[in-house]
This record gives C-alpha cells, structure tokens and sequence, in this order.
C-alpha cells in the first residue's frame, strides 16, 4: 500500500442545497474516482486547500510516496487564484517525492508550460474522460520502478509505509548502492537505527526518564537497554544482576537478536564517527579494501536482521 497526499477542492463533496446540477455531478464523480484508488494499493490523504495540503505534508513528508495536485478553483473566495499550485510544487520539490497534476485544465495556456518546467510530461494527466485508471496505473508503475530497490526486502518499505521509520533516503540510498563497494553505508545505517531507537521510545518500549543511574537520551544507552540491561535482584542482601530477565525480554527479542543488534549499534557508530576521519584505523592497502568489503556484507546481513525483527515486533505490539 503507497500513501498518496491530493490537494482537489472536489474532497468537499456535493452540496445538493446550491442547486448547482453541473458542480455537483463533477464532484460525485470525483469521489467515486477516488474510492477505486484502493484497488489499485493507494491509500489517499486528502486536503481540501493549500494550507492543509502544507500543514499535512509539513507535519509528515515521510508518510507519503506521491502527491497528486489539482490547479483551479482551491481557493473558495478566489476563482482566479491559482497560486495553491506553485506552492504545493515549492514545497515538494525540497524532497523527491514523486509529483503528478490531475486536473480539468492542465493544457490552459500558462499552465502547461509551468508545469512542463517543474514535473515530466507523463505526470500531467486531464480528468476529461474516464481516466482515473490512467492516473493510478501511472502512479503505481512508477513507484514501482522507484521502489525496485526493495525488492527482496519488503521489511524495509513495510516499515516506511506503516510510519515505524521515516528515513526514506537514508533507506532508498542503503539499498541503491548495496552493490558499490565504494559506498560505506555506515552512517545511513545508524540515522535509521537511531530512528527505530526513537520510535522504541516514542512507543513507550525503551523509558524516556531516568533508570537508576542511566538516562535514555542517547543512541548508545537506547540500543544497550534493548540488547543488554537486566534488571537488579537482591538476594541474601547481595544486589544480583538478572540475566535472565532483561528490561526486553527475550521473548520480545531472542539472545541473537540482541547480539546482531548490538554489532549493528556497535559497527555503525564507530565508523560513522571515526573512520571518516581516520580512514587507515583497521589497514592499508589492498588489505584495508578486502577488509571493508567483508565488513560491509556482514554489516549489510545483519541490518537486514535488524529490520525484520523490528517490524515483526512493531506489527506484533502496535
């Protein structure tokens, strides 16, 4: 299922009191045109206006895998005013989310060449004629091609689309590049790490105040009460730590789960804040190459470990 964010005024629907036979019809239309998305895996947001258009993208550009926009008619005290257009596109051009119009005058003059600067020709398509399918179609064949890179790990879209992580690029790029072995992906690992820890916290999993003596504001301390922190016992006036019975129990997160997770938190904080700056730490040479194309499979086998265990456990919890 791809998450869609479409500004059309038609959302309001028709309104049989103003006795406006034409306007209603288009919108009944309209809404029926988008109920059908579902049958083709899009789930759609609505927004009635420019400034709730912006106030949903703002608030979460990562939810969504495409906007579609309309041209006229947005702003109900204006007809005129077509404005809501070049700032839904000033918006979005800050990402690359990919961008469609749907509307009944995208070859007004004036129209066509703006949006021939700022979309491809294809994702311009006029709602004259039964074309929603066209639209859909469209849409889902060129997410598709966008998202092939998550081909064989549907885990890591899964979790972008249900909004347990938020790191499209760092996501797209991590598996754009899994076979260039010039690329480190150690960094792009971490932000998502980091992500699923806050997410952990967010959730209420991993405490946001402090525990004895440790806070759990940083990546590190997250990632150890996940994989390590047990809590004390006191037996026979002796405090004994309970290995046991971890803060997350293994029946949430298995011993090797714990033991990947740790390696992963491990492996990506250092090179990401070290081998940046001394890249010659481990070898050189040719020694230093082999290295680093060993570590980065397993670095890579073992992310992938970490993504299916944690939408398992979010789908599981939540």
């Amino acid at each position: 299922m791809y998450n869609i964010l479409w500004l059309d005024d038609d959302f309001i629907g028709p309104d049989y009191s103003n006795g406006d036979d034409i306007i209603n019809a288009r919108r009944e239309g309209f809404l029926d045109d988008v109920a059908q998305a579902k049958q083709f895996g899009l789930e759609i947001d609505p927004a009635l206006n420019i400034d709730e258009f912006k106030k949903r993208f703002s608030s979460n550009p990562d939810k969504y895998q495409a906007v579609i926009l309309d041209i006229m008619d947005l702003n109900p005290n204006d007809s005129s005013d077509e404005s809501a257009l070049a700032e839904a596109l000033r918006l979005v051009e800050k990402t690359n989310i990919l961008t469609y119009v749907y509307s009944n005058n995208p070859d007004k003059p004036g129209h066509r060449d703006y949006i021939k600067v700022h979309i491809p020709a294809d994702h311009a398509i006029s709602k004259a004629g039964n074309v929603c399918d066209k639209l859909y179609s469209k849409i889902i064949s060129d997410l598709n091609d966008e998202n092939s890179c998550f081909n064989g790990h549907k885990e890591c879209l899964d979790l972008l689309n249900k909004g347990y992580l938020s790191t499209h690029g760092q996501m797209k790029t991590l598996l754009k590049n899994i076979e260039d072995d010039t690329y480190l992906p150690f960094n792009d690992m971490r932000q998502i790490l980091e992500n699923m820890l806050d997410t952990l916290t967010q959730s209420g999993i991993i405490p946001t105040q402090t525990v004895g003596t440790d806070t759990y504001s940083t990546f590190n301390k997250r990632m150890d009460y996940v994989t390590k922190q047990c809590p004390t016992r006191n037996i026979n006036g002796r405090n004994i730590i309970d290995w046991n019975n971890p803060y997350v129990p293994y029946s949430d997160c298995r011993h090797e789960i714990k033991w990947v997770l740790d390696f992963m938190g491990n492996i990506t904080n250092r090179y990401s804040h070290y081998q940046e700056a001394n890249p010659n730490f481990l070898l050189s040479g040719d020694l230093l190459l082999e290295y680093n194309k060993s570590i980065r499979k397993i670095a890579y086998e073992a992310f992938f470990v970490s993504m299916k265990w944690y939408y398992g456990y979010m789908i599981s919890k939540f």
